[in-house]
This record gives C-alpha cells, structure tokens and sequence, in this order.
C-alpha cells in the first residue's frame, strides 16, 4: 500500500487528488488507491524488476516487491488506467479472507 500511495502522490500534479477507498466484496477486503496523474503505458510490465514510469526518481523496484510480497501471502494487487474518462491510475489490492478451523479451547 506504501509504495502505490508514494506512487500515485509522486505522479498526481498538485491541485489534483488522490482517493483511498477501502470495502468489504464477498468476504475479501478490497483496497483501491486512484490518482488523477498521467496515466500508465498499459503495454509495460511495471511490476518487472527496474521497470520505471518516465524519468522520475526511483529505481522501479518498489512495484515488483509489492508484488512479491502480495504473492506471498495470497493477496492479489493491480495497475491500470482509470476507465472513467479521467487520467490517472487505478492500484487495487484485494485481501483474501483465510478460512481456518478454531484451535480447540484447553480447560
């Protein structure tokens, strides 16, 4: 979440706006972080290692590590353009709900 909020502050010119919205869908916790910044090239996998949007600072290691670390425990994250006629980017993160057994109570 650090490094999309980072990123979509970094990229979104100022007087624009950067929403957090987070919702319950199904049993899964769903985070989205969407700025009004310039958008992405769809076509690049910013999610490979050093792959960097433009030339501003970074050395494009963040997305791929937010990627491995969601990879690790079962979360789901993406990246695309906003599809509402607004420039700017859309960075989900969904949480899934881990069904488990209760540990039995000792007495």
């Amino acid at each position: 979440l650090q490094n999309f909020l980072q990123n979509a502050l970094k990229f979104t010119p100022e007087g624009h706006t950067v929403k957090f919205i987070s919702r319950k869908q199904g049993d899964d916790l769903l985070i989205e972080i969407i700025d009004e910044g310039c958008g992405i090239d769809e076509t690049v996998d910013l999610f490979a290692p050093f792959k960097r949007l433009g030339n501003k600072s970074g050395v494009g290691l963040g997305l791929f590590l937010a990627k491995s670390a969601a990879d690790a425990i079962g979360a789901e994250i993406g990246l695309k353009n906003r599809t509402d006629g607004t420039d700017g980017t859309v960075a989900t993160l969904r949480l899934r709900a881990k069904l488990c057994c209760p540990l039995p109570i000792k007495q």
